[in-house]
């Protein structure tokens, strides 16, 4: 998030912010890497192999997306505050 948002949270929403930010990045490790061994060892001829990367692909994607979810919500607090910053701003100065 850019230092003009983050200025607009409060210090609580910044540490809830970099937390479900690193939770999100983390749990897409958790995705990305899985499943790409799981294809290779699928097409390797392992058969249980990509039954355990699907099943660590199957928890941590649903960690992702709700993780990754509520920084967004976060970001958009911000980015509200900020537009509304903006637009008093702008009207202040069209009235001057």
């Amino acid at each position: 998030m850019d230092d003009v948002l983050r200025k607009r949270l409060s210090t609580e929403e910044c540490e809830n912010y970099d937390r479900y930010d690193r939770r999100a990045s983390l749990a897409g490790h958790f995705v990305v890497w899985p499943a790409i061994m799981g294809l290779i060892s699928y097409y390797g001829g392992k058969p249980f192999s990509p039954l355990i990367c699907l099943a660590i692909v199957a928890v941590a994607f649903p960690v992702m997306v709700t993780m990754g979810n509520r920084a967004k919500k976060l970001r958009l607090i911000a980015e509200n505050r900020y537009g509304a910053i903006m637009s008093s701003a702008t009207r202040e100065g069209s009235e001057q």
